[in-house]
């Protein structure tokens, strides 16, 4: 059986969310208030917390949102999350509604 730290115990408690799975930093998502918010961008990613996304409460995150939140076609998987940057025009909303940067030469993928 292995041992979780305290601080582990501790930062798990402290989040909210988290049941898309995660683990390739290629794949991102905000932090929302509410599943359909209408905000363009949202100053907060998800983080990844052994294996899932995860926000501070009492925000979620916007990948573990119902099929059919967003409904902005130009932002399908919901708000742009804090100050990631893929290029213009080369973001690409996954199957699991999640974001991913696509192949573009000016793609930065950092956030």
């Amino acid at each position: 059986m292995r041992l979780i730290s305290m601080a582990a115990v501790l930062a798990l408690s402290a989040c909210g969310g988290g049941s898309t799975p995660c683990g390739d930093s290629a794949f991102f998502t905000a932090c929302v208030q509410q599943c359909g918010e209408t905000a363009q961008t949202e100053p907060m990613a998800a983080s990844c917390v052994f294996g899932s996304f995860r926000c501070d409460t009492p925000l979620t995150p916007a990948s573990d949102c119902p099929a059919g939140s967003w409904t902005s076609s130009t932002l399908p998987c919901g708000p742009w999350p804090g100050t990631y940057d893929c290029g213009m025009g080369c973001a690409v909303c996954t199957s699991v509604r999640t974001w991913t940067c696509g192949s573009c030469s000016d793609g930065g993928g950092s956030d």
